[in-house]
């Protein structure tokens, strides 16, 4: 099996935090290539048949694989909601929103799935709190820490900045 990563593995992740799953998968035979550039994939010659499948790469070079398995961020669908008649702007990432989740039209919050922003059900779920403090005029709520959790093995879970980010941020 053969990871090929368009930037670091677990790119914003603590790199001590990454760092033994990345091991882990090495010792379990998985090549993982940083920094790739996709540049096509060459089918087999033979029609249906797997073997011979090339994926090509930015620098020239080629990864043979008999399967291909593509997994990348969900595309927002926001086809057909009616979001240009209700003056609600978005583009092909999803609807855009500002700090407090509002969106182009005051009326309308935006939370969840659709958002030009990573989304899990907890942040869905916490958006929503936010947005219900918001409009009962309970204040501004306190800034989100929703706890980020890669389901491997080992197992790895954050919450709140990467030690980058935070050094960044407050130095």
């Amino acid at each position: 099996v053969t990871l090929l990563q368009p930037g670091a593995f677990l790119q914003g992740e603590d790199p001590e935090l990454a760092a033994p799953l990345h091991d882990a998968l090495c010792l379990e035979d998985m090549e993982i290539l940083e920094n790739v550039d996709i540049s096509g994939i060459e089918l087999p010659r033979s029609g249906l048949q797997a073997s011979g499948l090339k994926v090509l790469l930015g620098n020239g070079s080629a990864v043979e694989a008999s399967h291909l398995i593509h997994a990348d961020r969900r595309p927002a669908s926001v086809e057909g909601l009616g979001l240009k008649t209700a003056r609600v702007s978005c583009d092909k990432d999803g609807v855009k929103r500002d700090a407090d989740r509002r969106c182009s039209n005051p009326k309308i919050y935006a939370i969840g799935d659709g958002l030009d922003s990573f989304q899990s059900i907890a942040s869905g779920r916490r958006e929503a709190e936010w947005v219900i403090q918001l409009l009962f005029g309970q204040g501004r709520p306190a800034p989100f820490r929703i706890a980020r959790v890669i389901g491997a093995d080992p197992e790895i879970a954050s919450i709140g900045l990467s030690e980058e980010a935070a050094r960044t941020k407050y130095h």
